[in-house]
C-alpha cells in the first residue's frame, strides 16, 4: 500500500462538509491508497455518510466507529493503528484537496528522496474550487537535506500537519502517538515528527483547501480549549525532553512554547471567553515563568511577538489585576472609537472613490472594484477613479478605464504640491525651538488643506468610501482639514517594511507628533490621522511598528480568484496596444533563456545607467549562456532606455508590471529588481531582489536605508 489517508470525523454532516472532503479523497489521481475514516461518536448523520462511501468504494474506504469520544488525537490514533501505507497523510473532515494533491506530493518525494513533503493551502469560506487566500505553509529554504538550521526553522515555522505527508517510519517506528482528549493535538507532536525526518521538500502550490467557518476549532474560543492548547504545549516540551532535542533547540522551543502556551492562549482567552477568570490568567503567567523564566529575553521574542502584546505581557507578569483592568478599558475605548468613526462616516448610497498617484495604485483600485462589483447592489452604486497628475503621467489610461465600464467616472486630479503655494514657505522654516516648530506645523497643516480647495475635482462628502493611496500627498491634508473620513491604502507589497514614511518623516518626538495628528492638529500619514478610518496593508506581521489602524488585506486575496474575463478587463485598461506588447514579448520568447530587469528611478542618470549595466553583466546569464534581456522601465523613470540600452528589448513603461501575470504563456527564467518588491510576480521561474546591500555600492546607505534611521 502506497498511502494511508486518515480522516478524523465528528459531526461533519451539515452543509455537505463531509461530502466535500470524502469526494475529494475518493477522486484522487493515484491508485494505490486507502482512506481510513474514523467516526468519533458523531451525534449527526456523519457515520451513515461514511458507511455509504465505504459501500460505494470498498477498495478505498475503511470506516472505524470509535466506541467513545476521543477527540481528534484519539481518532487519529485509531486510524494509525490500521494504516498499511508506506506514506501517511491526514486531513480534517471539513477540508478538501485538489484531485492531484497526493500525486504531486508523492512525485516530489520520489524525485528528491524526501521522507516528508508539504505544500501551501487555500483559506476559503465557501465550498468551491475557487482560488482563495493562498497561505504559504512552509518556505523554500527549509527544503532539502535537513541540518541544524533547517530543523530550527521547522520548529519555529513548521506549518500545518495536514498539509504534509510523512514516511511511515517517522510516525509508526516510535511508541508516542497523538495526545487524546484534547484539541491542538498536532501542535503537541509535530516537532517530534519533523525532527525524525532527514529530508523535507516543499512544493509551493496551494493544493489543500482549509475551510473557514464559525464552528471550526480555531474559531471557537472557550476556557476548555485554552486549557487544551496549554496542555498541547506541555506535551511538546515533554516530547522534546524525551527524544533528546530539548537542549539543542532550546531557543526555538522556548519561543514556540511562549507563543502556543502563553501568547496565543492569553489573548484568545481575553478576547473570546465571556467570563474571564482572574485565577486562570494569574496561573497562566505563573506557569510561563516557571517553565521558561527568561522567555522575554529569547532572541526570537521581539521579532515574533507584536510590540503591543509585549507591553501587555510585561504588565501581566507584574500584576494580573492591573493587566485585566487595563485590557478591559483598552478594548472598551477602541470599540467606542470604532463606533464613533462609523457614526461620523458619511453614509450615502454606497458610492466609492479611489485617489491614485501611480499606475500601481490604479491597478489595485481596479482589483478592489472587480471584487466589490460582484455584489450587484454595490455595482449599481458606482465608483469614481481619480488620477493625480502630480507625480505621474497616466497617458490615455483615463480613456481606457472609462471604456472598460468598471468606473462611473474617471477624472484627472490636478493635485498641487506645497511648493506650488509660496505663501506656505514661511511655515516650513525651522525655528530651532520644538514648541514654535509645532505651532508652525499646525498652521501649515490648516493652510495647506485650504489652499487645495480649488483643485479638488469631486465632492468627497458625496461618497460612502474614500480610498486614498499615499495619503502623505496633499490629498491627505485636504481630507483632514475638511474633516472627511477616508481609508488609506498601502503603496505596494509590504512597502512600510522597507520604508515607513510616517516614522521616517517624523523622526524625533514621534509619540508627541502622532498624538497631535490623532487630534487633527497636524497631519501624519499611514493611519495616524484622526480622519483616517484604517489603513489596508498586505501583511501586518512583518511590520516592525504596527499602527492600531492597520487592517490586513493581503494582495493575494485580490488576485487569487480573478476570472479570465476580469483579467482581460485589466489588460485592456493598462495596455495601450496589446498586439504590440505581445509582439515585443514574442521577440524575447524566441530565445532559450529570458531575463527581465525592472528599472527604477535610482540615483542620477549616469549612475542609473551603470547600475543596470552592472546588473546585466552579473545576472544576465542562465546556465553559463547569455540570456535575452528585456527591460521594463518604471513609469517614473526618465532614463531613455531605448537609446542607452538599444541592444535589448525595452517594454512600454506605462503599465504596472503585474499586468504581465495575465499575458498567456509568458515565462521568464529570471526577473531582477533592485528595490521593487517582486512578491506579486507569477511569470518567472526565479525572482532576484537585490535590495539595500546592492544599493550600498552606488550611493550613501542613509539615502535608501530610511527605516534604519527611525528612532
Amino acid at each position: 500500500m502506497k498511502l494511508s489517508i486518515i480522516v478524523p470525523v465528528y459531526n461533519m454532516a451539515a452543509d455537505h462538509r463531509l461530502n466535500w472532503c470524502m469526494d475529494s479523497l475518493v477522486n484522487q489521481t493515484i491508485e494505490d491508497y486507502e482512506i481510513i475514516a474514523v467516526d468519533d461518536c458523531s451525534t449527526d448523520d456523519s457515520l451513515n455518510i461514511l458507511r455509504n462511501y465505504e459501500k460505494e468504494y470498498p477498495q478505498k474506504v475503511k470506516v472505524i466507529a470509535s466506541p467513545v469520544n476521543k477527540k481528534q488525537g484519539g481518532a487519529k490514533n485509531l486510524g494509525l493503528a490500521q494504516a498499511a501505507g508506506e506514506w501517511i497523510g491526514f486531513i480534517d473532515a471539513d477540508d478538501w484537496v485538489t484531485p492531484d494533491f497526493y500525486e504531486k506530493l508523492l512525485k516530489k518525494a520520489q524525485e528528491t528522496g524526501a521522507d516528508m513533503v508539504g505544500c501551501d493551502y487555500h483559506l476559503t469560506p465557501e465550498h468551491s474550487w475557487k482560488v482563495g487566500q493562498v497561505v504559504p505553509n512552509n518556505r523554500k529554504e527549509q527544503s532539502g537535506e535537513l541540518d541544524h538550521e533547517k530543523y530550527a526553522s521547522l520548529i519555529l515555522d513548521g506549518g500545518s500537519l495536514v498539509v504534509k505527508i510523512y514516511k511511515r517510519h517517522i510516525i509508526l517506528d516510535y511508541p508516542n502517538r497523538f495526545p487524546e482528549g484534547i484539541f491542538y493535538e498536532d501542535n503537541a507532536i509535530s516537532n517530534s515528527w519533523m525532527l525524525r525526518a532527514r529530508h523535507f521538500e516543499y512544493l509551493p502550490e496551494p493544493l489543500y483547501y482549509y475551510y473557514q467557518h464559525d464552528t471550526s476549532t480555531v474559531h471557537t474560543i472557550t476556557k476548555e480549549r485554552c486549557e487544551h492548547r496549554m496542555e498541547a504545549a506541555r506535551v511538546m516540551i515533554r516530547e522534546a525532553r524525551e527524544f533528546g532535542f530539548f537542549e539543542e533547540y532550546y531557543p526555538e522551543l522556548e519561543s514556540s512554547f511562549t507563543t502556543l502556551f502563553y501568547v496565543n492562549t492569553l489573548f484568545s482567552y481575553m478576547a473570546g471567553v465571556h467570563k474571564k477568570g482572574y485565577a486562570f490568567v494569574k496561573k497562566l503567567g505563573k506557569e510561563m515563568r516557571e517553565t521558561f523564566p527568561d522567555f522575554q529575553k529569547n532572541k526570537y521574542y521581539e521579532q515574533r511577538v507584536h510590540a503591543e502584546e509585549r507591553k501587555l505581557i510585561r504588565m501581566q507578569q507584574k500584576s494580573t489585576l492591573l493587566f485585566m483592568l487595563y485590557y478591559k478599558l483598552l478594548w472598551a475605548y477602541r470599540n467606542f472609537r470604532k463606533r464613533m468613526a462609523e457614526g461620523k462616516k458619511q453614509h450615502t448610497d454606497g458610492r466609492r472613490v479611489y485617489v491614485c498617484h501611480t499606475f500601481y495604485h490604479a491597478y489595485i483600485s481596479c482589483l478592489k472594484e472587480l471584487h466589490i462589483q460582484r455584489d450587484e447592489k454595490k455595482k449599481a452604486a458606482g465608483a469614481v477613479l481619480l488620477l493625480s497628475s502630480m507625480s505621474n503621467d497616466f497617458g490615455n489610461l483615463r480613456e481606457r478605464a472609462e471604456k472598460s465600464g468598471l468606473f462611473e467616472q474617471v477624472l484627472p486630479f490636478d493635485e498641487k504640491e506645497e511648493t506650488f503655494f509660496p505663501e506656505l514657505a514661511k511655515y516650513r522654516t525651522d525655528t530651532g525651538n520644538l514648541v514654535k516648530n509645532m505651532i508652525q506645523r499646525i498652521r501649515f497643516t490648516k493652510k495647506f488643506g485650504k489652499c487645495l480647495e480649488p483643485y479638488i475635482p469631486v465632492d468627497f462628502k458625496a461618497f460612502d468610501d474614500i480610498y486614498v493611496f499615499c495619503d502623505s500627498d496633499p490629498i491627505g491634508y485636504y481630507l483632514s482639514t475638511h474633516k472627511i473620513y477616508y481609508h488609506a491604502v498601502e503603496d505596494g507589497l509590504n512597502c512600510i517594511l522597507y520604508y515607513d514614511t510616517a516614522r521616517y518623516d517624523n523622526r524625533g518626538h514621534f509619540g508627541l507628533k502622532a498624538w497631535m495628528s490623532a487630534h487633527n492638529l497636524i497631519f501624519i500619514q499611514n493611519g495616524y490621522n484622526k480622519y483616517c478610518l484604517d489603513m489596508e496593508v498586505n501583511d501586518i506581521s512583518v511590520l516592525p511598528y504596527p499602527c492600531k489602524k492597520y487592517l490586513e488585506k493581503p494582495r493575494k486575496e485580490l488576485t487569487g480568484d480573478l476570472t479570465d474575463e476580469e483579467k482581460d478587463i485589466l489588460v485592456g485598461i493598462f495596455v495601450e496596444n496589446k498586439e504590440q506588447l505581445e509582439k515585443t514579448l514574442r521577440e524575447g520568447m524566441n530565445h532559450e533563456h529570458k531575463v527581465l530587469i525592472l528599472t527604477e528611478p535610482l540615483c542620477d542618470l549616469e549612475t542609473r545607467k551603470q547600475i543596470f549595466r552592472d546588473i546585466i553583466r552579473e545576472y544576465g546569464t542562465i546556465d553559463g549562456k547569455p540570456a535575452q534581456i528585456l527591460m521594463k522601465p518604471h513609469p517614473r523613470d526618465v532614463l531613455d532606455y531605448t537609446k542607452d540600452f538599444s541592444e535589448y528589448i525595452i517594454l512600454d513603461k506605462k503599465f504596472p508590471m503585474e499586468i504581465l501575470n495575465y499575458m498567456k504563456d509568458l515565462v521568464f527564467d529570471r526577473v531582477i529588481s533592485v528595490l521593487t518588491v517582486t512578491d506579486a510576480i507569477q511569470f518567472t521561474k526565479e525572482k532576484l531582489f537585490l535590495g539595500e546591500d546592492f544599493m550600498d555600492r552606488y550611493e550613501a546607505p542613509e539615502i535608501h536605508r530610511q527605516n534604519e534611521q527611525i528612532y
